[in-house]
Order: C-alpha cells, then sequence, then structure tokens
C-alpha cells in the first residue's frame, strides 16, 4: 500500500470520528434542551394548577361570601316585612282603638239628642209645680243605668233635678231612693269605682227591687274597673260575679248582670259557668228582642253573642259540651257557635266598627274550622283576616292548619290540602310563625288562647309564643330592677324540642 493510501485512509477515518463526535455531541445538547424544556413545561404546567387553586378557592370564597350576602339580604329583607307588618298591626289596633271611642261618644251624644225632649219636660214639670212626675222618670232611668242602659247627658239632667229639688226641700223623695240617685249621678261623672261605697251602702239598707238594682249597679262597676288585660286575675272580677248572683237571686230580670259575670267567668277559665250566664243573657236578650234592640247599645248585643261563641269553641276544645245544661254534641257546639260568633262579627260592621272591628270577632270562627279539621277552610279564613290585620290567635291558627297540611303531604297522609303543595304549606306555615315571634306577648292571651284550642295543639302554642315570653319576661326583670335599683337577672330562656320545629 502506497503512502498516499495510509494518509488518505487515516483522514477519511479521521473525518469519519469527528462527525460522529459532533452528531453525539448534538443529540446530548438535544437531549439537554429537551430535559430543560420539560423541566420549564412542567413548572408551567405546576404554575398553572396553582393559579388553578388559586383561583378555585378565590371563586369558592367569593361564592360562599357572595351566598352568606344573598343569604343575609334576604333575612334582612324577611325582617324587614315582618316589621312592616307588625308595624301595620299596630297602626291598624290604634284606629280601632280610636274608632271604638269615637263610637262611643256618638253613641252617647245620639241617645242625649234622642231624649231631648226630656230637658225641656224637667223644665216645665219645675215651673208648673208637677215636681212629683220627675221622680218616677229618674228612678226608672237610675234602675236603666244599673243594669247597663248607661244615663247621658240629657237623662242625667233629669237626675240632677230631682237630686236639687230634693235637697231644696221642693220634693218628698225618700232617703233611699235619694241615695241611690246620688250613687247613679257620682258614677256617671266619675266612673272609676268612686260609687262603690254608696252602691255598697244601699245594696246593705235597701229592701225589695232597689237592693237588686244596687247590686247589679256593683257587679256592672267592677267589672267596668277590672284590669282589662287581667280581667280573670283582677279581684274585682270576683266582686262583680258575687254582686251579680246576688241582683238574680233577688229577682232582677235583666241582661246586665248575666253579661258582666259570663264576661268575669270567661276570664277566669270557668267556661262552663261563662257559657250558663251568656246563654241566660242570650234567652233574656231573645223573649226581649224588640225591646232590647231598640234600648241596648249594639255593642252590647254583640258581646251576648261573642260571649256564646267563644264559651261553646272552649268547651268544644276541652270536651265538656256535654256537661252543660240540654248537652250538645261537639259538632251542635260549633255549629251554635259558628253562628254566634258571625252574628257578633256584623254587628261591629253595622255599629260602624269596619272591617278591623269585624276581623277582631270573625278571628274566633278560626278555631272553629281548626276544631272541625277543616284545614282548606281554616287557611282560607285566616288569610282573610291577616290581610287585614295581623292578630296573634288567628295567626296560630294559620300557622297549625299550614303545618298540619305540610305534614300530611310528607307523610302522605290524608289530610285535605285545599290544592296547596308541601312547598306552599310550609311557607304558609313558616311565614305565620316568623311573625308571631315578633310580636308582644301580651297580644297572645296566652290562657284564653290555650281554653280554645285542643290540647293536643299545646306544644304548638309553646313553640309560638317562646320568644315573645321571653322578650317579656326580660321586660319585666329589667323594669322590677330598675325600680329596687339593682342589677337585672338573666332573662328567663324558654326551651323547646327544635326537632318538632319545621322551620328550623
Amino acid at each position: 500500500m502506497s503512502l498516499e493510501t495510509t494518509d488518505a485512509s487515516a483522514i477519511e477515518a479521521e473525518a469519519r470520528a469527528r462527525r460522529a463526535k459532533t452528531v453525539s455531541d448534538i443529540w446530548e445538547e438535544v437531549q439537554r434542551e429537551q430535559a430543560a424544556f420539560n423541566r420549564i413545561i412542567k413548572w408551567l404546567v405546576g404554575l398553572l394548577i396553582v393559579a388553578a387553586a388559586i383561583a378555585a378557592a378565590a371563586a369558592a370564597a367569593s361564592y360562599f361570601e357572595f351566598r352568606d350576602m344573598q343569604q343575609a339580604h334576604r333575612a334582612s329583607i324577611e325582617n324587614a316585612r315582618v316589621l312592616a307588618k307588625i308595624d301595620s298591626g299596630e297602626a291598624a289596633r290604634e284606629r280601632n282603638r280610636m274608632t271604638i271611642l269615637l263610637l262611643d261618644i256618638r253613641e252617647t251624644a245620639a241617645a242625649s239628642r234622642a231624649q231631648a225632649d226630656l230637658v225641656r219636660r224637667v223644665a216645665r214639670a219645675i215651673a208648673s209645680d208637677e215636681r212629683d212626675r220627675l221622680l218616677p222618670m229618674a228612678m226608672a232611668v237610675a234602675r236603666d243605668h244599673a243594669t247597663g242602659l248607661r244615663v247621658n247627658a240629657s237623662t242625667s239632667q233629669l237626675i240632677a233635678a230631682v237630686i236639687d229639688e230634693a235637697d231644696a226641700g221642693r220634693l218628698e223623695v225618700p232617703a233611699i231612693e235619694l241615695d241611690f240617685l246620688k250613687a247613679v249621678k257620682l258614677d256617671w261623672n266619675a266612673p272609676t269605682g268612686e260609687a262603690a261605697s254608696s252602691f255598697s251602702a244601699i245594696a246593705e239598707r235597701a229592701d225589695g227591687d232597689l237592693k237588686a238594682y244596687a247590686n247589679s249597679a256593683l257587679s256592672r262597676l267592677y267589672h267596668a274597673n277590672a284590669d282589662s288585660d287581667n280581667l280573670g286575675g283582677d279581684p274585682a272580677c270576683d266582686r262583680s260575679i258575687a254582686r251579680a248572683d246576688t241582683a238574680v237571686a233577688l229577682g232582677l230580670d235583666a241582661i246586665g248582670p248575666l253579661l258582666w259575670k259570663g264576661e268575669c267567668l270567661r276570664k277566669q277559665g270557668r267556661s262552663q259557668e261563662a257559657y250558663v250566664a251568656f246563654k241566660a243573657a242570650y234567652d233574656w236578650y231573645r223573649a226581649n228582642q224588640t225591646e232590647a234592640d231598640e234600648t241596648l247599645p249594639i255593642d252590647f248585643i254583640r258581646r251576648v253573642h261573642h260571649g256564646v261563641g267563644t264559651t261553646l269553641v272552649a268547651l268544644a276544645a276541652a270536651g265538656e259540651v256535654g256537661a252543660v245544661e240540654n248537652a250538645l254534641s261537639v259538632s251542635e257546639a260549633l255549629e251554635e257557635a259558628e253562628q254566634r260568633l258571625q252574628v257578633a262579627a256584623a254587628l261591629r260592621v253595622r255599629r260602624g266598627e269596619g272591617t278591623i272591628g269585624e276581623v277582631y270577632t270573625s278571628e274566633n270562627l278560626g278555631f272553629v274550622y281548626l276544631q272541625r279539621e277543616n284545614w282548606p277552610m281554616a287557611i282560607a279564613h285566616t288569610k282573610y283576616v291577616d290581610d287585614v290585620v295581623p292578630l296573634a290567635w288567628n295567626l296560630t291558627v294559620r300557622h297549625i292548619a299550614a303545618k298540619t297540611i305540610y305534614q300530611s303531604i310528607r307523610q302522605r297522609g290524608d289530610a285535605e290540602t285545599g290544592g296547596l303543595s308541601r312547598d306552599q304549606a310550609l311557607t304558609i306555615a313558616c311565614d305565620a310563625q316568623a311573625v308571631l315571634s315578633a310580636m308582644k306577648y301580651e297580644y297572645f292571651d296566652e290562657d284564653e288562647l290555650r281554653r280554645l284550642l285542643p290540647a293536643r295543639y299545646d306544644d304548638d302554642v309553646d313553640r309560638l309564643i317562646a320568644r315573645p315570653k321571653a322578650e317579656f319576661e326580660r321586660r319585666k326583670d329589667e323594669a322590677r330592677s330598675q325600680a329596687i335599683g339593682v342589677v337585672a337577672a338573666a332573662p328567663t330562656t324558654f326551651v323547646y324540642d327544635a326537632d318538632e320545629d319545621i322551620c328550623l
């Protein structure tokens, strides 16, 4: 082999080796760059994952924050709605109080105008020296006052004229009758119980019918001056009942003592005795209806119908309608109660109290429908009342009826739903409960409310009055503590089984 050939072969081998080395280096470099690229991609993916996680966390936090804000907003709207409803109820109550006050003034003025001629007759009798004619007229007016038909501006002038003539020695009046006239005049001028001692003295001294009328006047006076917010717990009611019993036992044939006795007995929870008194008053009214409609105030008659109706509802709720005279079945008692309450409500409208006055009586019909377990009628009736004014008793019935429908649908029961869905029934029940929880405890009149409901609803009443009652006790403790100058004790907490509250 020649030298040239050898050199060429060496150069070629060296070139191949150089090429192989260059490819290897390039491949290694490519691999290094690929690895670096992969690391960058992994970092980028990791960063993207972290960013996505942060974004997701921020989104979740924003969602929960928004949800809390949304729930708080809904709660504030609901609270505002409830408070607006409570405020509307307060305004309606105030309007009703003003309406009744104006009606009392108007009715008194109307009675005075109707008897305006009496003033002229008194003047003529005195001028013509015919004073003896005035005494029987004055005594008739005074007896009417004692049984509930109170004197007015005209009739009081008749009584005052007889007293003046007797005191001046120009008219001979028996001492006991003169004292009776003076007691009636005092009762008219100062209707705060100041005449009680005068009537009591007459009741002890008088004989015959005047003794009965004095006791009747005392029954009216004690009833009128009893604490209207605690009628059943006021000792004045016991005295009113005792005087009414005495008047009736002495043979007084009048509606007044029976009515006052019935109202006090009802507030004391003595439903059977109250029904007997109201029924006797109602029977008297039916026997003397023509005269009563012409002379008695409409509200007087309304209270008789109302008393019969509510005591029958209470007796039916307690299962005691069979214990009264001429025993009734529950269905008969509820039918009679419904009729009497409808008449009482209509009389309020006729008197001029309007729709607000009417529902103050017709709300009691809800207890009738509840005891009949006519849930759709209870829902419809309570809605009618609630659209006028929110009332504690009405909303209690509404809650119970809606809750019963809700539970029946959920448990596949057979209660009539009136076309309500489960969600609709739940909404009605919880809306009623929300308003009730914001009401004053005084509006519930708890003792009588429980009497008008069967005992199986006691737990519902406990739940519905829990918050108002706790707030009432807190205010009482605070007022008591301020009065004696000590720190108020912790408020009473009323605990109930939350598992039974469908609105939690």
